[in-house]
């Protein structure tokens, strides 16, 4: 899922019927499709999501500032009337459901731990090399430092990323960030 901040209402045919308006980025514009589940949300009702679907696709592409987007119709029932053209939404369009599966933050694949005192500037570079090519890993504690566990990564949805294998116990703590105490 991805979300979008870009959408618009517009009217349709009549206000129980409306279309919302969304830019799509092009690095994303492969895994949407029409007909795939959508939910969107409105300033003007925060806690509350509203289901869509898409529509269509539209193939010309909008630049702006350097990024590439196309617009996706996404189709909304209004039968309740409380979305008006012209409110901003927040749309997040559904492109894969995994269930049951092991996820870990994306922090925690961004995680690198400090330079333990005392460790020298080429046995460190060597110790916290990023991993090689497509190579993944985490961190977990092990008596209180750092331990670097090696995993294969599937699918994300920019907060989390699925874990593939059994690398990375179900249950595990992963560290996502340091504090060093001077």
């Amino acid at each position: 899922m991805w979300p979008s901040p870009n959408g618009v209402l517009k009217v349709a045919e009549d206000l129980t019927k409306l279309s919302l308006l969304v830019d799509v980025d092009e690095a994303d514009i492969g895994r949407v499709q029409e007909g795939s589940a959508a939910t969107f949300t409105v300033d003007a009702y925060p806690q509350r999501s509203f289901s869509s679907k898409v529509l269509s696709l539209r193939n010309e592409p909008k630049t702006s500032q350097s990024v590439v987007s196309y617009e996706a119709v996404l189709s909304v029932d209004n039968n309740e009337r409380l979305l008006r053209p012209g409110m901003t939404a927040t749309a997040t369009i559904t492109s894969e459901m995994i269930k049951d599966t092991l996820v870990v933050p994306n922090a925690a694949l961004r995680f690198v731990p400090p330079v333990p005192p005392g460790m020298g500037p080429g046995h460190a570079r060597a110790a916290l090399a990023p991993p090689k090519g497509d190579a993944k890993r985490v961190y977990v504690l092990r008596a209180g430092a750092p331990v670097a566990l090696p995993i294969k990564t599937g699918a994300t949805d920019g907060h989390v990323t699925q874990v593939l294998g059994a690398e990375l116990p179900l249950g595990s703590e992963v560290v996502v960030d340091a504090v060093v105490a001077r």
